[in-house]
């Protein structure tokens, strides 16, 4: 049996779940070996008046998600793993609704060495698959490449083909993901190993749209900024950096068991 903090890591990792315990989005760096555990909870504003409060069990699982924007209740979830051999299946329920709603199911099949092979996504209870992630490719514990495509690509013979790249410290410095064109993610790393900024560029201006860009002239620019890393090593500010300086992103307050 796998350890359970390796799963819920490699859930994450995979889930495109935002989890504010993370640098950024688990998906960030699967390789800086930052993880949730030993967290208790995670309050993060943002600067356009959401905030996000995580909880966590011991073992390093994200059990609730509640967003609130200008102090009101937005959506209230809560996550439940369930391991069936070498499938897990993670169903997320939001319970702000009149009644409690399953919004997403993720079930994901991982080798007898725990690398996930497949993945598998359902949307609002439905038992048809909306996402599908397949193909993966690993050089040791390293990420390499993987594809994913929607219900709707995949009924076309089309799909995304998502690549990671790495220094020689095994951390991330680029994703890349093509389909219609290249979205790219640039990541850079301080002496203590840390993730300090991120750079994300897309050919798309639509797919970067809603956030805070570079410079009027680079819409598809977006670089964040992360600082005020605690005792732990997770940083506690975020900023977008933009051509005329920083603006502030987010902060956060992590609690410990």
């Amino acid at each position: 049996m796998y350890k359970m903090e390796n799963l819920f890591y490699l859930i994450f990792l995979f889930a495109g779940i935002v989890v504010p315990g993370y640098p950024s989005n688990p998906r960030v760096d699967s390789n800086n070996r930052i993880s949730v555990t030993g967290i208790r909870k995670i309050s993060t504003t943002t600067h356009d008046k959401w905030s996000i409060v995580c909880h966590f069990a011991r073992r390093g699982s994200l059990i609730r998600e509640q967003s609130f924007y200008k102090g009101k209740l937005k959506s209230d979830y809560t996550y439940d793993y369930r391991i069936m051999d070498s499938v897990v299946v993670t169903s997320i329920t939001d319970m702000s609704a009149p009644y409690p709603k399953l919004v997403k199911k993720y079930e994901d099949y991982f080798s007898p060495s725990g690398k996930c092979y497949k993945r598998r996504v359902y949307m609002n209870g439905s038992a048809t698959v909306s996402l599908y992630i397949d193909n993966f490719v690993y050089d040791g514990d390293l990420l390499i490449s993987y594809e994913e495509a929607t219900a709707w690509q995949k009924e076309n013979g089309n799909v995304s083909k998502v690549n990671c790249y790495y220094n020689k410290k095994k951390q991330k410095i680029l994703e890349t993901k093509s389909f219609n064109g290249t979205d790219s993610v640039f990541y850079s790393y301080n002496e203590m190993g840390q993730l300090t900024d991120e750079i994300r560029k897309s050919d798309s201006l639509s797919v970067l749209s809603g956030i805070v860009p570079y410079a009027d002239s680079e819409l598809n620019k977006v670089q964040l900024t992360y600082s005020n890393f605690d005792n732990k090593g997770n940083w506690t500010k975020s900023y977008y950096a933009t051509q005329e300086g920083k603006k502030m992103r987010s902060k956060r307050k992590i609690e410990y068991w």
